[in-house]
């Protein structure tokens, strides 16, 4: 998927335009748990990807690029 898609999927899934970097984080999770259930697990970034969390248990997903290019575009914060 291109970023312009992306941008397409995060507005509508997460029904935020995600103008801030915090508000593309939230949104982006939001979208990539939309139809899944996650039994309990908690999404949070990473510096190096997508973190979950349950419990005492952590581990982190890498993430494609254009994910990357999509949380830094527009303004910081």
């Amino acid at each position: 998927m291109d970023r312009d898609r992306l941008v397409y999927e995060v507005a509508l899934e997460s029904d935020s335009p995600g103008l801030t970097r915090a508000m593309r984080k939230e949104a982006l999770i939001r979208t990539v748990t939309h139809l899944i259930d996650c039994h309990d697990w908690e999404f949070s970034w990473d510096p190096r990807g997508l973190r979950l969390t349950h419990d005492a248990h952590t581990f982190v997903l890498g993430v494609p690029a254009v994910f990357l290019a999509y949380l830094q575009d527009g303004p910081k914060e």
